[in-house]
């Protein structure tokens, strides 16, 4: 008797199970048969919940696509509204008071989009050609900039494994953020610039770059704050041909969540006026500095330094904070006074004109504690300034360069210890070239003009006048 009451209750129960799931199985694909396409056409009104306005003559629901070409009156939002994928290739959309919801796949091809606010989540979002007059909040696994006019706030995140290159050329008229937490490139620019009128933060927190300005010149007419907590890096210009223009009064600088990791690459900074800049990298983050155009002061500390092909015309002070050895490789021009510091607290060398020399007009001031500077290690480095270091661990003899002097005026060289060069060489117009210490040469020393003064030796190892 028991074992009847078992089988009757279990078999009770699978019935009870399958019919279940059979209900489950038929909510799912009516739920998906019900999604369709639908075209505007603005037949009897402006009103999205106009059935009559739609083709097929149904109000666009969660699951359904849209689509609103050029040539038809506005569409304008009663309520507000979720759809699946939206295309807009031309006329406007009236958000009034309203939220428009996206779950799935936006394409913004042309038109306006003008009222409250966009909502934009899922696979991806292509902007090419529609202004928005509206607020965006955007986070999807792929963002395509490739033209559009944003004149109100927005926040952009691309978050998925597709990379997101966009063409460029957009207009942004108020502050946006724009943030790459993906597993691939975010790129901006690619073959037109893009103008930021507004403040503007850039976020890099995953494992690949957020790029820049990557192969045309962008202007950046507000402050520009940049963020890179992710070993995938933030990089300006990556490409060819490209540039990026600070605008008069604004400052490039960190933003709120740091520097903290990756490779931060500046490359071809324009800066339009002598704004004082300053900028500032923790962690593990590297600071590389290509080709650019400083007018104004700058402050620079980073724990691993690498400048080149930059002109600084101003006052410029560099500090290398990490224990890494880091390779300058040179070709800079510094017309202001030039600090040049090596923080670490172990052995980091931080070795200079490791390519090309570099050119410093005015002083220069080279300070270190427990880690090496090698200046004009491999090439030319010129001085038309005073030079002073603060410690032996100064030297001027690691490598094959030579150290030239051609100051008009005075000059004076002076440091904590002998000093010791490669090949020295002065060519100055006029003037005297004064040093506080025996300069040892080890190969070439060449008086072309000028005088040198010291009140030590000048030890020629092996001497060629």
């Amino acid at each position: 008797m028991n074992h009847f009451v078992y089988f009757l209750k279990m078999t009770l129960f699978q019935g009870a199970f399958k019919f279940l799931a059979c209900v489950i199985l038929l909510l799912f694909f009516s739920t998906s048969s019900f999604a369709g396409n639908y075209t505007w056409n603005g037949t009897t009104n402006n009103n999205w919940g106009t059935a009559s306005n739609w083709s097929g003559g149904i109000v666009p629901g969660a699951n359904d696509t849209i689509t609103i070409n050029s040539g038809k009156p506005n569409l304008k939002l009663d309520q507000d509204r979720t759809v699946n994928r939206i295309v807009q290739n031309g006329s406007t959309i009236d958000l009034d008071t309203n939220q428009l919801y996206v779950t799935q796949r936006a394409s913004f091809n042309g038109g306006d989009v003008i009222g409250e606010s966009l909502k934009l989540r899922g696979t991806y979002v292509y902007f090419q050609g529609t202004d928005f007059n509206c607020t965006l909040d955007v986070v999807v696994g792929q963002i395509k900039f490739s033209g559009g006019t944003f004149d109100q706030t927005g926040t952009f995140e691309q978050n998925g494994g597709a990379s997101g290159w966009g063409a460029g050329g957009c207009v942004f008229n108020d502050s946006v953020t724009i943030k790459n937490s993906g597993a691939t490139y975010l790129r901006m620019g690619e073959t037109t610039g893009d103008i930021f009128n507004d403040k503007v933060t850039f976020i890099s927190t995953g494992v690949y770059a957020l790029q820049l300005s990557f192969g045309d010149t962008s202007q950046y007419n507000g402050n520009v704050f940049i963020n890179c907590t992710g070993n995938g890096g933030l990089s300006f210009c990556a490409g060819t041909n490209a540039a990026a223009i600070i605008g008069a009064g604004k400052t490039l600088s960190a933003g709120s969540s740091g520097l903290t990791a990756g490779v931060i690459t500046l490359k071809n900074i324009l800066q339009s006026d002598s704004t004082t800049q300053s900028i500032v990298t923790t962690g593990t983050s590297t600071l590389s500095m290509q080709g650019c155009s400083i007018t104004g002061a700058i402050t620079v500390s980073t724990p691993s330094l690498l400048v080149k092909t930059s002109t600084f015309y101003n006052a410029a002070t560099f500090t290398k904070t990490g224990n890494a050895t880091n390779h300058w490789e040179g070709g800079n021009v510094f017309y202001g006074t030039t600090t040049i510091n090596n923080n670490t607290t172990g052995s980091g060398i931080l070795r200079m004109a490791l390519q090309t020399g570099d050119v410093y007009a005015e002083d220069v001031t080279f300070n270190t504690s427990t880690g090496y500077i090698q200046v004009a290690f491999a090439d030319t480095s010129t001085f038309g300034g005073d030079v002073t270091t603060n410690n032996s661990k100064v030297g001027f003899s690691s490598g094959s360069g030579l150290l030239l002097f051609n100051g008009a005026e005075d000059q004076a060289l002076s440091t904590a210890a002998i000093i010791s060069a490669q090949k020295f060489m002065l060519t100055k117009p006029g003037g005297i070239l004064t040093t506080n210490r025996q300069i040892t040469i080890d190969s070439v020393l060449t008086l072309n003009g000028g005088i040198l003064s010291t009140d030590s030796l000048i030890t020629l190892k092996a001497p060629q006048l």
